[in-house]
């Protein structure tokens, strides 16, 4: 008994099988990982906001492996904050050096880290006039809307300045309308898992003097005019005035002498209001958050800000948040908020407050420590990333592609990658072929390796990480297009977001529909890390889609979009069958088959009403399932079982995996297919290629793969019910298979397949593709 026969023979037997496969994995080698380093200056370390994102920064980014922060420190403050050791963190304190002598400290310290531009956090236009002087680049980061601003963006100019940083969307656009002529991007500062001292709230209540009884509304920042601590006492007011035992507590240290006026002005408010006994400053207190289960609810009046720190400790900590909607307070989706025009009558932010103390918690809105702490090394990667690759920043380029895949496990998308990587080393053009997952199929490899193409593994660690390896792959190789090809949303909006306007070009090659599925599914994380699917697509040079039907309507992208489907190598005669063949009693005239893992997606369950359906209309016909069944994928074969409730129909049978569809299926009459969201399926372009007709649902890109009624049918697969479906694409497996004459034969599929969709022509629109982008030209006329 063959080996098919005793796989069928099981499948059919038991209960309850679940026939499992895997390929062979294998191992590439690793991708040497580049370090990178980031140079951050500050004219302290004080305690406010753009100091302590600084600090974040750095502490985030050291949990990286590879990534080193250098902080530069020009001056001291009366309170700092403290920086623990770290062997990936270093401060430089040149604090009561001369103007001169620390431009040249960090001149210097920028030729040794083969001169990295810097982000300068807070610096005037006069010190970074004198940076430019000395040869130093540097990155602007503001932090604070238009009237906190220390330097004028209209002043800044390229390549001084390849680019500068806003702490969200309202800062980026009022720097865009001050004139800015230099990109501008967005890096939201994300605060990791926050320090937790149980009881630590407690005590400082304690401490203040405060009871269980009280509401403790707690605010944290400098005692600076714009914060409007004056506006929270009259609110404080109004809060006791209707019943509420409210106690005001500022967290915060007076900024200079000339803000003396309006921590008086507090005093004096509080006491004129006869709420002096129910108002504390505590001054400055390093480590703050860990003291913010001692509030009840956190409350921000600023008359500006850009995106306080300080209110994203506190929505982390659960507390409920009331803020002006100044800056970039709305732009963070806070839970249990609420956010008023900063000058609304103090009766309204009153009524606010209790409203929101009185909302519950939604942890469903609430975005997890552990997903904080992944997005926050998110953002630091980003920032360490930026100075090598960002928008701007002048590098040397090899006339090479990079493709970044997920992986080369069993399917569609990888054995398009290989057999386009194949034709490409066959052409001596320059590529890599970099795996960021698991290489399940050595086979898919096999050829591209011996026509020339290098794979490397970008896989270890977490999503930071791996990103992290792919920009380290994108400045070891000097890519000058970095192409996606089957890689998971999150990773590549990041990678994009470091690139996109740099000099390597970014292109996605997009399976369909799932693109933007897999972004929407991502979208609240996203948000976070400011890049949202409209910035990913706008950050790419040209989206290519599988598929006519794929593209995007005209003007709702800045990329430009191309079409480009997937080829295949056409044999030049059928080869002799081997492996998989039907088994004993049933005849091969009458025998389907179906490649692909068993997904969701693959409606497995349609699959045993098929069956049978078969047997009723063509008595001795079959279906044969080749592909990998996994236990942990989605439940698609328990549906399935479900759905012919645990009895395989005795001509239905499972065989597991094999990656070599050539070799077996000649040896089949007509190829099934049913699947949602579609690109341009690899299966049924081999399929065709050996002379099958297909039958398949018209999703996708086998709209434009089978010519219906000439190489197989289309079944509509929008009305009808799922019992309705599969009598229908039975009856059309069955007319296939019993009809040929109805349709080309054999000669004539694989004639129309070759001329649509060889692999030469797909090779061809690739390297037309990438030579457009690397030689500038604008036009690309690659429809198919």
């Amino acid at each position: 008994m063959s080996g098919f026969q005793q796989a069928s023979k099981q499948a059919n037997t038991v209960k309850n099988p679940v026939p499992t496969w895997q390929d062979g994995a294998c191992e590439i080698d690793a991708a040497p990982f580049l370090p990178a380093s980031s140079i951050h200056v500050l004219p302290s370390l004080s305690m406010g906001g753009a100091e302590r994102m600084v600090l974040d920064i750095a502490l985030a980014a050291g949990r990286c492996p590879g990534q080193f922060v250098h902080i530069i420190v020009l001056g001291r403050s009366a309170v700092e904050y403290s920086h623990p050791p770290s062997r990936h963190v270093t401060v430089h304190d040149i604090s009561g050096s001369a103007r001169a002598r620390q431009v040249h400290y960090i001149a210097d310290l920028v030729r040794r880290m083969d001169d990295v531009p810097v982000y300068a956090h807070l610096l005037r236009d006069d010190l970074m006039h004198d940076l430019a002087v000395a040869g130093v680049r540097t990155i602007p980061v503001v932090h604070n809307a238009t009237a906190g601003w220390k330097s004028a963006p209209g002043r800044w100019r390229g390549p001084a300045v390849p680019f500068a940083v806003a702490c969200g969307e309202a800062v980026r656009n009022e720097m865009l309308e001050a004139g800015c002529r230099v990109p501008v991007v967005v890096m939201r500062h994300i605060r990791g898992a926050r320090a937790t001292r149980p009881g630590a709230g407690g005590r400082f209540r304690a401490a203040l003097g405060l009871t269980g009884d009280d509401v403790v509304i707690g605010m944290v920042g400098r005692v600076v005019e714009q914060k409007r601590y004056d506006r929270a006492v009259r609110v404080l007011s109004v809060l006791r005035q209707i019943g509420v035992p409210a106690h005001l507590v500022i967290v915060g240290r007076q900024h200079g002498p000339e803000n003396e006026h309006h921590r008086s002005e507090v005093v004096s408010v509080a006491r004129s209001l006869g709420m002096d006994a129910h108002v504390t400053l505590t001054g400055a207190i390093d480590g703050v958050d860990s003291l913010l289960d001692g509030f009840d609810c956190f409350l921000n009046t600023s008359d500006r800000e850009g995106l306080s720190i300080a209110c994203q400790e506190a929505a982390q900590s659960g507390l409920p948040i009331v803020l002006s909607d100044v800056g970039c307070q709305g732009e963070m989706p806070f839970p249990r908020c609420r956010l008023l025009p900063s000058d609304a009558d103090p009766s309204l932010w009153a009524d606010a407050i209790v409203n929101c103390m009185s909302e519950p918690v939604d942890d469903a809105r609430t975005l997890s420590d552990a997903t904080l702490e992944t997005a926050a090394r998110h953002m630091a990667v980003t920032w360490q990333w930026m100075p090598a690759l960002g928008p701007g920043i002048q590098r040397e380029t090899e006339q090479r592609v990079l493709f970044v895949t997920g992986n080369l496990n069993v399917g569609g998308a990888q054995r398009s990658l290989c057999n386009l990587a194949q034709m490409l080393g066959m052409h001596g053009y320059d590529h890599v072929v970099a795996v960021s997952g698991a290489v399940g199929v050595p086979d898919f490899m096999t050829q591209a390796r011996a026509s020339g193409t290098q794979f490397v593994s970008t896989a270890g660690g977490d999503t930071p990480m791996r990103v992290a390896r792919i920009l380290s792959e994108v400045r070891r190789t000097g890519a000058e297009i970095v192409c996606f090809w089957n890689m998971d949303a999150l990773t590549k909006m990041m990678v994009c977001k470091v690139l996109a306007g740099g000099a390597t070009k970014v292109v996605d090659v997009s399976p369909g529909p799932m693109l933007f599925s897999e972004m929407q599914a991502i979208q609240g994380l996203t948000r976070y890390l400011s890049t949202r699917m409209q910035d990913y697509l706008d950050g790419l040079d040209v989206l290519v889609s599988k598929y006519r039907g794929g593209l995007l309507p005209r003007g709702s992208i800045a990329a430009r979009q191309a079409v480009i489907p997937n080829g295949v190598f056409i044999p030049d005669a059928i080869p002799d069958t081997t492996g998989i063949r039907p088994p004993e009693g049933f005849d091969p005239r009458l025998s389907a088959v179906t490649v692909g893992r068993l997904t969701l997606a693959k409606k497995p369950w349609l699959l045993p009403g098929v069956a049978r359906e078969l047997e009723r209309i063509l008595p001795g016909s079959s279906l044969t399932v080749v592909g990998a069944i996994h236990k942990r994928m989605d439940g698609a074969w328990e549906r399935m079982l479900e759905a012919c409730g645990g009895e395989i129909p005795h001509n239905l049978f499972f065989v597991g995996g094999n990656a070599r569809t050539g070799e077996f299926l000649p040896g089949f009459a007509a190829f099934y297919m049913v699947s949602e969201d579609q690109g341009c399926p690899n299966a049924s372009l081999e399929a065709l290629s050996c002379g099958l007709p297909v039958v398949a649902n018209p999703n996708g890109g086998t709209t434009e793969q089978v010519v219906d009624g000439l190489t197989g049918y289309l079944v509509d697969d929008e009305g009808p019910s799922e019992e309705d479906l599969a009598r229908a694409m039975a009856l059309h497996l069955a007319w296939a298979m019993d009809h040929r004459h109805q349709l080309l034969d054999a000669a004539g599929i694989r004639k129309d397949v070759a001329r649509r969709f060889s692999m030469e022509t797909m090779a061809s629109r690739y390297m037309a593709l990438f030579d457009s982008l690397m030689t500038g030209r604008d036009s690309i006329r690659l429809a198919a």
